[in-house]
């Protein structure tokens, strides 16, 4: 339900879903509702929610779960990062395991820096249905982090992650909507340099604000209220 396979995009379903087989002790459904929490898929993004479904079905025997919450721990508290065994679940084809470790080599988290890799690991992750790379592709093509700055590839990637039900990038292009650095068009997104911007897109920035409110996400209800 939240990529899509098989039926419809709907993350709010699919985290609701998730939570109910969680109460009843599945670990596969605890690990899958800890990704909910941490992206703000399906409902408001909570980490500490994310870290205790994490810990919980890492207590029952899920491995990656375990894994995942030694990586949210190492960074809020004196845990060491687990770059071996995160490394390990990305080579063995973990979809998210692959994203965080392509995050960690991009902000170079418990290992150097490697902006080549981090972008590689994106395109893979995004190959493997993970939520966020499509926009993580979009970022680095449109930063040049580990590829030639391409505007129109990154305006591309956004698409494709509008497409998946990406909530944050819905809000962050809603943002940009409004500072007139994006826009959205009848064929796509237009992105705009920062350092000269055009007109604010209002209209586009309500139509991603709305998207975001019926995917679950209420920040971008609580931005339509003020509006």
């Amino acid at each position: 339900m939240p990529t899509g396979t098989g039926t419809t995009v709907d993350p709010r379903q699919a985290r609701a879903s998730y939570e109910t087989a969680a109460v009843l002790g599945c670990t596969p459904a605890m690990y899958a509702l800890a990704h909910c929490c941490a992206d703000g898929l399906g409902g408001a993004a909570d980490s500490t929610e994310a870290l205790n479904w994490y810990c919980r079905a890492g207590a029952l025997g899920h491995r990656k779960a375990h894994v995942m919450a030694q990586i949210l721990l190492s960074r809020i508290a004196a845990v060491p990062f687990p770059r071996q065994q995160l490394q390990a679940l990305a080579k063995q084809g973990d979809p998210q395991a692959g994203f965080e470790l392509a995050v960690c080599r991009q902000q170079g988290i418990g290992m150097a820096p490697n902006p080549r890799a981090a972008f590689l690991g994106y395109l893979q992750a995004a190959k493997q249905g993970v939520i966020r790379a499509p926009g993580a592709v979009g970022r680095c093509y449109e930063q040049g982090i580990g590829v030639e700055p391409d505007r129109e590839a990154a305006a591309r990637w956004y698409g494709r992650g509008l497409a998946r039900g990406d909530t944050a990038l819905m809000l962050a292009l809603a943002q940009r909507c409004l500072k007139g650095t994006a826009r959205l068009t009848g064929t796509g997104i237009c992105l705009t340099p920062p350092e000269t911007p055009g007109t604010a897109d209002n209209d586009g920035a309500a139509y991603l604000l709305r998207l975001a409110a019926d995917l679950g996400s209420t920040d971008a209800a609580d931005r339509l209220s003020k509006a």
